[in-house]
């Protein structure tokens, strides 16, 4: 008996090919490709994509796909590392403990190592003896960390670029 607007929910995840057709979420990520990194507000029926630059201890977001970096996943033992390209220097994206809290930074070498949450569709570590996502809660745009997969977390978005490296200092 309630009336609930479209706009105020995430929309159902139908993948075809790997890719949901709904919102460019991608089913299972892979090394070698690029994507678009970011989160669905729910709240903002809008999503929010990683640019490469950062806001105090976050890391600002743009709702223009074309604004956001290409984010790339790099194997190492135990899972993943994260990089981006950041006025042509690689730079990973990591989860640093600063005192009782957990940052998302960009740094020059890596030092979180990410493993896929398939049920969430999101890259996950441990820190600080819990499990982190890249996201945010409530009505924040900045991508921090979250521990809390029903917060707003970061998922990969397909691209139409086909994957490309960029030359690194």
């Amino acid at each position: 008996g309630k009336t609930v607007s479209i706009d105020s929910i995430a929309p159902a995840h139908t993948f075809v090919d790997g890719v949901c057709e709904n919102c460019d979420v991608v089913e299972a990520p892979k090394t070698g490709v690029a994507y678009k990194f970011g989160m669905y507000q729910s709240n903002k029926a809008a999503i929010y994509y990683i640019t490469g630059s950062m806001s105090g201890y976050y890391m600002a977001t743009s709702t223009t796909a074309s604004s956001g970096v290409y984010v790339y996943l790099e194997e190492t033992d135990g899972g993943y590392h994260m990089y981006t390209f950041i006025n042509g220097n690689k730079q990973y994206m990591n989860m640093v403990v600063s005192g009782s809290y957990v940052n998302a930074k960009f740094e020059a070498t890596a030092s979180s190592v990410f493993t896929y949450d398939a049920e969430n569709y999101a890259v996950v570590t441990n820190a600080n003896n819990s499990k982190y996502y890249f996201g945010t809660y409530n009505t924040y745009t900045t991508v921090g960390t979250t521990y809390n997969a029903n917060d707003h977390i970061c998922r990969f978005y397909a691209t139409e670029q086909p994957a490309k490296f960029e030359n690194a200092s």
